[in-house]
């Protein structure tokens, strides 16, 4: 994932103000940036959190049983024993 992603489209993430003159950033922004998603009283970082939480249970439900990732996960392993059982049958087949 890149900064555009995650602070753009995710909303999980906040990007500094890199100094044009030296391409770094200045530890008051990092300052800032750390305030901002930490302090509870702050909007923005209330809304990062939120959305981090709200991911974080749509991962945990995807990989328990019956997510789409569990079922996905799944699925790819039964075509594969299908596979290796059918390579063994033409292995044994004279």
């Amino acid at each position: 994932m890149n900064a555009a992603m995650l602070t753009e489209e995710l909303g999980v993430a906040v990007r500094p103000k890199i100094a044009p003159t030296k391409g770094i950033v200045a530890r008051e922004e990092i300052e800032m940036m750390v305030r901002k998603v930490i302090i509870a009283d702050n909007v923005e970082g209330k809304a990062i959190r939120t959305k981090v939480k709200e991911l974080q249970n749509n991962g945990k439900k995807a990989w328990t049983e019956g997510g789409s990732s569990f079922n996905a996960l799944s699925q790819l392993a039964k075509q594969w024993e299908m596979n290796s059982q059918a390579q063994r049958h033409k292995l044994k087949a004279p």
